[in-house]
């Protein structure tokens, strides 16, 4: 359950980043700074999706397989 209500939270942070940032589009001469911002903005939408996949595609099912053999040994 903690896997989707995260994933859902990141494709929601994805889907207000990219609405309010024009797709990560700075207007057209907006200044360095401005441009660093939706680069930064992009960049940590794309980290944040691979993390939480990661996460749910790895970490979580050997920590639960983990569990699994542990509680296992406990009953043993």
């Amino acid at each position: 359950m903690r896997d989707v209500r995260i994933e859902a939270l990141t494709v929601h942070a994805g889907v207000l980043f990219r609405t309010l940032s024009g797709d990560f589009q700075p207007p057209e001469g907006a200044c360095p700074t401005y441009r660093a911002l939706h680069n930064g903005l992009e960049e940590f939408e794309r980290d944040l999706r691979q993390h939480v996949h990661l996460e749910n595609s790895i970490v979580f099912p050997r920590a639960l397989e983990m569990e699994r053999k542990e509680s296992a040994c406990v009953r043993s």
